[in-house]
Order: C-alpha cells, then sequence, then structure tokens
C-alpha cells in the first residue's frame, strides 16, 4: 500500500486502516502528495512495485 500524507480524497489513516486489514500485505509505504502518488512519485511507485513483484513472483531459479 502507498498512502499519500496529503491525500485529501482519502487520507493517510485509510491507508493505515486497509493494512491492519489485510495482514498479508507487503506493508505501507509513506510518501508526501496528494492522491495521485503515481503521477507525483513515479520512481518510489515504481520501486515499490518492483519489491513487490520479487517478493510474490518466484524466479524460475527459485
Amino acid at each position: 500500500m502507498i498512502g499519500s500524507t496529503d491525500d485529501r480524497l482519502l487520507g493517510f489513516a485509510a491507508s493505515e486502516r486497509l493494512v491492519r486489514r489485510f495482514p498479508n500485505s507487503a506493508g505501507l509505504v509513506r510518501v508526501p502528495g496528494g492522491h495521485c502518488a503515481p503521477l507525483e512519485y513515479p520512481e518510489i511507485v515504481t520501486a515499490e512495485l518492483r519489491k513487490l513483484i520479487d517478493i510474490r513472483v518466484p524466479t524460475a531459479a527459485a
């Protein structure tokens, strides 16, 4: 989950509640900014998605 500190639509607290509700989630990353983290912080979002893929998708060598 990626939550933005200044998200006026959902608020960061909503991201925190969602992560608690889904205990198998990969966690919560806090970014500054509003509701459009992929547009405001594409590098952070891309890096977090890559981490998630690395965790969830086994490689052929595994």
